[in-house]
């Protein structure tokens, strides 16, 4: 199983973000992904240069109250250059994942403002020629990253040295410091293991005419009527995706379901529940797609007569790099 780095920004920026919610976290990437984490603790705008095609969703923060989901904000930094300076003044951490094109890299770090910013990505990234060297490092394991002076003495303040690379203590120190609610990590002495539990709205992408109308205005995921799903995997290095869904015929063969992650097939097992089943998902250990996308197809008769098929609940696991 490959080892996910990327979850490494999702954990610092749920630990740098204030919990009152007075502002969000805004994240520059060129690559849409989804970061759980963070997105439980306060409200989150992503900036792309490239738009995602359907629509998606997040859901209240853990401990708010319940409502309806609501349509995940994906901006584009020159079409909608005034709502992301406005995003951009008053969040509370400004994220940049570096791209490989050194150009659009410095056009986005140029939007970054002096403080509450974090600039991370993979070490060979070509994006790193524009970035200032000076900037404080972070010592993640198989990334780089610098922060604004405010967060790395945020960092040191909490404990977190910042003269050796982190691992194993420092993982569990971030993940156990958050809402324990959708989280579970499990140590171990190589690479810790993670488990996160969404919604299933957080992780649905609409991509059919009138699919999004049951995730507003319903109130939660369901496959389409054709029985077609679009699930995140929300970092690279995922290594298992557990879906709940409800009401399906018992013991619904495996053959029946088709799941696509890029190029890869990924074996499925089914378990059953008491108003439906489960659908393990066994991800290939392989770099995701941009954007990381697993496409669901269950044949129409499979679904339930004159009813759709809900999603409420996905499960990510995956190992943390340390």
């Amino acid at each position: 199983m490959t080892a996910s780095r990327e979850v490494w920004a999702d954990l610092l920026a749920a630990h740098l973000t204030r919990p009152d919610h007075v502002g969000s976290v805004v994240v520059l990437s060129d690559t849409p992904r989804l970061w759980p984490l963070a997105e439980w603790q306060a409200p989150m705008v992503w900036i792309h240069t490239a738009p995602l095609r359907g629509q998606d969703f997040h859901v209240p923060a853990l401990g708010q109250p319940p409502r309806h989901p609501s349509a995940r904000e994906r901006l584009h930094p020159l079409r909608d250059a005034a709502v992301v300076a406005e995003h951009l003044a008053r969040a509370d951490l400004c994220l940049l994942w570096l791209p490989d094109d050194p150009a659009e890299a410095a056009a986005l770090a140029a939007l970054l403002p002096p403080t509450r910013s974090l600039l991370m990505g993979l070490p060979h990234a070509g994006g790193w020629a524009a970035v200032d060297p000076a900037l404080p490092l972070l010592p993640l394991p198989g990334l780089r990253a610098h922060a604004s002076a405010d967060l790395v003495a945020t960092l040191v303040a909490s404990g977190l040295p910042l003269d050796a690379r982190w691992g194993l203590a420092e993982a569990q120190r971030l993940a156990t410091a958050l809402p324990a609610d959708g989280l579970t990590f499990t140590p171990a002495p190589s690479a810790p293991r993670l488990t996160l539990v969404a919604d299933g709205a957080q992780a649905l992408v609409c991509t059919e005419p009138g699919h999004a109308h049951h995730a507003i205005q319903q109130g939660h995921a369901v496959l389409s009527a054709s029985g077609k799903a679009s699930l995140w995997l929300p970092y690279e290095g995922v290594a298992e995706v557990c879906l709940t869904l409800a009401p399906l015929p018992p013991l619904l063969p495996p053959a029946t379901a088709v799941l696509h992650c890029g190029p890869h097939q990924p074996a499925l097992a089914w378990a059953p529940l008491a108003d439906g089943q489960t659908l393990t998902v066994a991800a290939a250990p392989a770099p995701l797609p941009a954007p990381a996308l697993a496409h669901l197809a269950l044949p129409r008769a499979a679904l339930p007569a004159g009813r759709f098929c809900a999603l409420p609940r996905v499960q990510w696991t995956l190992e943390l790099a340390c």
